[in-house]
């Protein structure tokens, strides 16, 4: 296979990479992205002590996480940062009020520090769509990504291990 660091030799070729990207690379069928957005938030560190994802029952949040609890060096002395995710573009307001409702505590209590948006940050997975798509392409390449499983950091990491597993079961 010739890459732009010269030509590389191997047993196999995995492309792992997200949805646009494969299709650049092998062809096929656009991929529906679905937009996200990642709110960041400053307290102070004693309001919230746990370590787990709170996943959000309502929107306009997915989840939230008070991620300084398990990597205390995200936040500053003295406080706690908190990441949570939505779906659609909302209002910093709206933000607030969802990450404060969310953890019982006051909008008083939080300090916006980031907003990131993604604009194709997950393949779209409609109803009826299938957990599993094909990752073996041919004999000796395979296509590994979380469009080929569910759109998550979870399935983007099964995606990779079904890959790795059939590739060791060839041998």
């Amino acid at each position: 296979m010739r890459t732009n660091a010269g030509e590389q030799k191997g047993d196999v070729i995995v492309v792992a990479t997200d949805a646009n990207q494969s299709r650049m690379l092998l062809g096929g069928d656009n991929v529906a992205m679905s937009y996200s957005s990642t709110w960041y938030h400053a307290i102070d560190s004693d309001l919230i002590s746990s370590k787990h994802l709170r996943v959000a029952t309502k929107p306009p949040l997915i989840n939230s996480v008070v991620i300084s609890n398990v990597a205390a060096s995200y936040a500053p002395q003295g406080k706690s940062l908190i990441s949570s995710t939505t779906l659609r573009d909302i209002t910093a307001s709206a933000a607030d009020r969802a990450v404060a409702e969310l953890w019982g505590i006051s909008e008083s209590e939080i300090e916006m520090v980031a907003r990131y948006e993604i604009p194709h940050s997950l393949p779209l997975h409609l109803p009826g769509k299938g957990l599993q798509a094909q990752q073996r392409l041919s004999e000796k390449l395979f296509i590994a990504g979380d469009n080929r499983t569910f759109p998550a950091q979870q399935g983007a990491l099964l995606s990779g291990r079904l890959v790795a597993e059939a590739i060791i079961a060839d041998r």
